[in-house]
């Protein structure tokens, strides 16, 4: 079986295959190909390891150079970047890296899944790498698991929850706050968000995230790329709040969320499920806050949406939409 895996898969492998490497040139596929095969038969992703588990005649020095050279020539995609009159797909037959292409083509297959109420579950995490000394640009990072520092990188994931409940990965962006260029961490991530809209266009999906994007100065400027206009009704956004944020209610009382949400729990006895309209400081554009408890947590969870709450029902969309982030999301990585 380790032989030969398109002898194993078949038809369903060598249809993944095409799909994947659609508009690549041959040497491009054939890598994409060989380095598929030898990554599901290896133990780990060292490339003179997933080289030796490749079906080929060549020695495995040879198809590990091979690999080597062929990664080297798929730096970041830019099509800001493309000669002028020139297509995606010619600027990859002429030379061009090829990543942003083959990541394309799979979001393909994913969007085959999705429809205009999938969820897009946006999360922080790290890449550890405690033991490495000479990584490129290899930094601090908050080791999730342990609570530590250690050695390693930010990584920003993106998965999406098909309507059989399949999670899709979408992207895992690592990023180090030590690389040259790289400004902050609200950078990377609106870069990552800007990425996955460019393919899935305006209005598709609804984005859950965590309380670790309650910074309005990632929010808002996605939004302004995102749409060619301020109508956040359309735009379909689950944040997890902090609770430190101020909100404007109608008779115009500036107050801190974690207060407003005490007091409509207060307004509400027995209540497990409250929502609110509410409006940010200096903006007429209204927003819901919907909040709940939940067994574990001694303080409710705290949600912030553009979408429509007018009613217990809709609200209760929201607070389920948030719960289905943690399906598979936190220990997809692993």
């Amino acid at each position: 079986m380790k032989d030969n895996i398109l002898s194993t898969s078949g038809k369903v492998f060598q249809k993944f295959i095409l799909c994947l490497t659609e508009k690549l040139s041959k040497p491009k596929t054939k890598f994409i190909t060989d380095l598929l095969c030898g990554i599901l038969f290896a133990s780990n992703l060292i490339l003179t390891n997933i080289a030796s588990k490749v079906p080929h005649t060549s020695r495995i020095t040879a198809v590990a150079k091979r690999f080597r050279r062929q990664l080297a020539d798929g730096q970041p995609f830019s099509t800001a970047r493309l000669p002028r009159g020139l297509s995606v797909g010619q600027a990859v037959t002429k030379g061009q890296p090829f990543i942003k292409l083959l990541w394309f083509n799979y979001l393909g297959l994913a969007s085959r899944r999705l429809d205009i109420d999938s969820l897009f579950v946006i999360d922080l995490s790290d890449l550890a790498k405690p033991c490495a000394k000479k990584m490129e640009n290899i930094a601090l990072v908050r080791d999730g698991d342990k609570g530590t520092l250690v050695t390693g990188y930010w990584c920003m994931e993106a998965y999406a929850l098909d309507k059989d409940g399949i999670l899709w990965p979408l992207l895992i962006w690592p990023y180090s706050l030590q690389a040259e260029g790289v400004l902050s961490e609200n950078e990377q991530v609106l870069k990552a968000l800007v990425l996955l809209d460019e393919y899935f266009g305006e209005g598709f999906g609804i984005y859950i995230f965590d309380r670790g994007f309650d910074r309005w100065n990632i929010i808002e400027p996605f939004l302004a790329l995102k749409r060619h206009s301020f109508d956040f009704a359309q735009d379909r956004f689950i944040i997890r709040q902090r609770g430190d944020r101020t909100a404007v209610v109608d008779n115009g009382v500036h107050i801190i969320l974690r207060d407003l949400v005490e007091h409509l729990f207060a307004d509400n006895p027995g209540q497990w499920l409250v929502y609110k309209k509410v409006y940010l400081p200096d903006t007429d554009k209204p927003l819901y806050v919907v909040a709940y408890h939940t067994k574990g947590y001694d303080e409710p969870v705290i949600l912030r949406t553009f979408m429509v709450v007018d009613n217990v029902e809709q609200a209760l969309q929201i607070r389920n939409r948030y719960a289905r982030r943690w399906v598979g999301c936190e220990s997809s990585v692993e």
